[in-house]
């Protein structure tokens, strides 16, 4: 279990410093509303989600590339209410999106930065692809399995993100046909552990392992941290794994995944 409450209690409460740290989601919400410009054409859905809306990263494109969809917006914060439009239609369904009712007959399933963080993934995109509309799309931008490599190698428990091609195999198997797959590492580098901590913090990845919560395990973790991953100016490596995908529900496109 991923303990989302922890999660979302920890994204809430930086909600304001997220963007400004947020550097590599930011950057994944771009290029999956690329990808949407780009590949989901010629697309004009009526009906749409986001799952995870956060501090509205993904919501800004997506409500610019289709105005005119009638859009359900879903995240587990309460907090992340003042973060979508408030245009006319506009619904806004707080709660965890593993449980919660979702809105059938959808054209469009768009999630930045959240699924990774679900209890089942699989399952959950099963779900997802169970109230897509024949010819809509579900997309999806997330992590793959080197994410925070330094963190896992040092503490073994933060979030363990699947592969690569796990992440294509879970869209196939939901009936899904997947038209695009993209990855790619982004590594950030940090002048010392407060700075590399503060990111973690304002970012909500600290939630998803102890050791970076727990005063008495902090300082064995960073003094670890500094001792395997310091290059030889001192600066410290923490490195992204993000993948795009985009896939659709029974329509005949070539897999270019």
């Amino acid at each position: 279990m991923r303990n989302k409450q922890r999660v979302a209690q920890s994204f809430a409460r930086h909600f304001r410093e997220y963007d400004a740290n947020a550097h590599v989601q930011g950057r994944v919400a771009l290029i999956l509303s690329q990808a949407l410009r780009t590949r989901a054409v010629p697309f004009a859905p009526q009906r749409a989600l986001e799952i995870g809306v956060g501090t509205g990263m993904l919501t800004r494109y997506l409500t610019e590339l289709y105005p005119n969809a009638q859009w359900w917006f879903n995240d587990i914060s309460p907090e992340a209410l003042p973060y979508i439009p408030q245009s006319p239609g506009a619904v806004f369904l707080q709660g965890d999106a593993e449980e919660i009712a979702l809105p059938q007959n959808l054209d469009l399933i768009a999630s930045s930065s959240a699924v990774q963080w679900m209890d089942d993934i699989p399952q959950f995109i099963a779900r997802l692809a169970q109230v897509l509309n024949p010819g809509g799309f579900l997309a999806i931008g997330a992590f793959a399995e080197r994410n925070l490599y330094q963190i896992r190698q040092i503490t073994g428990t933060t979030l363990s993100s699947p592969r690569f091609e796990n992440w294509k195999n879970f869209l196939r198997a939901s009936g899904l046909q997947v038209v695009y797959a993209h990855d790619w590492e982004q590594t950030l580098l940090f002048p010392d552990m407060r700075a590399l901590l503060g990111h973690l913090h304002s970012t909500g990845v600290n939630a998803a392992s102890p050791s970076l919560t727990a005063r008495g395990k902090l300082l064995a973790f960073c003094e670890s941290y500094r001792a395997h991953f310091a290059d030889l100016s001192g600066k410290l490596p923490l490195t992204y794994h993000p993948i795009i995908l985009l896939a659709t529900a029974h329509r005949k496109l070539t897999d270019t995944g």
